[in-house]
């Protein structure tokens, strides 16, 4: 599925403010593999490592520590939540559900739910804070 102008331009924000945390490493559109599925999140964060390019790997095995999921103006949200549903099932820590129009992230981990529509956006698993302005900008 193509992303929109928005889609992309919010995916390139959020990927941009989480590469500014240092302990993590930051990929975009990367192939994960659950129970042998094949799942892309538009960002996925994990614990900051090298890159071995000699030994490149298309479909990680190793399950991201949060997940971003964008919604794109042909999809649904309740497809997304099955998909962050089936993220945290599989051991993902948290994961991002992001609404362009009118705007909104809200993050799921196992136990919480949390919106955010203003302000700064909270992950208590990642340990992090995003301004909220800088992903819709």
């Amino acid at each position: 599925m193509a992303a929109s102008n928005v889609h992309a331009a919010v995916q390139v924000n959020i990927a941009h403010e989480l590469r500014n945390i240092t302990k993590y490493r930051i990929y975009t559109e990367l192939s994960i593999l659950i129970d042998g599925a094949e799942y892309k999140p538009d960002v996925s964060v994990y614990p900051y490592h090298e890159i071995d390019r000699k030994h490149d790997i298309i479909k990680m095995e190793e399950l991201p520590l949060s997940a971003v999921e964008i919604v794109s103006p042909t999809q649904l949200p309740q497809a997304i939540v099955a998909k962050i549903e089936r993220y945290l099932q599989a051991g993902v820590r948290s994961c991002w559900m992001v609404v362009p129009y009118p705007a909104s992230v809200t993050v799921y981990t196992p136990e919480t739910e949390c919106t955010f529509f203003e302000g700064h956006i909270t992950d208590s698993v990642l340990g992090i804070e995003l301004p909220f302005k800088q992903v819709f900008c």
